[in-house]
């Protein structure tokens, strides 16, 4: 159940970079997912926390990111986010962004965030980084789906749901 969730989530974000979907069609089962994994952390894991709105812009997310991440507020955001966030390169520890209500974020912003992750895997760099993507069921799907068609690595998909029933199977490849 939840406490499988979390074991198989600690897993991936202590040994590797990854960007992954957690599927759940509930905002409070996100909310209890997330609170209850990120409680876990260790204390050098650098943390952040976007719930996802429909009217959010790139710019708001990538601002946000940069606030929680190194504090660092700048003029303008438009830069994509491996270049906003490259003072993470340094941190010696694990980093670790969530996203609830994920399905509210556009396929650039999606883009963006993978490109992170794999910059972060393929650049030997001290942390590692991964990404929880919070969202509807359908919605994680279809963005699993879409980004290995304009990549060549794929994202794992976690269904919170199959943690919560009987069959405790998962998606994950």
């Amino acid at each position: 159940m939840a406490s499988e969730l979390h074991s198989r989530l600690e897993y991936l974000v202590n040994y590797s970079s990854q960007l992954i979907f957690v599927s759940g069609d509930s905002i409070a089962e996100q909310q209890r997912t997330l609170e209850s994994f990120v409680f876990q952390q260790s204390d050098n894991t650098e943390l952040a926390f976007i719930t996802a709105e429909p009217d959010m812009q790139v710019t708001d997310y990538r601002g946000t990111l940069c606030k929680q991440l190194l504090g660092q507020v700048v003029g303008s955001y438009i830069r994509p986010l491996n270049e906003l966030l490259a003072g993470l390169n340094h941190h010696d520890g694990p980093v670790l962004i969530t996203i609830t209500q994920a399905q509210h974020i556009p396929n650039s912003f999606l883009q963006e965030l993978w490109d992170l992750v794999l910059q972060s895997r393929f650049a030997n760099n001290k942390q590692h980084l991964n990404v929880l993507l919070f969202g509807e069921s359908d919605w994680a799907e279809q963005a699993k789906e879409w980004l290995p068609a304009k990549n060549t690595s794929t994202p794992l998909l976690i269904s919170s749901q199959s943690f919560t029933s009987d069959d405790y199977s998962s998606d994950v490849d």
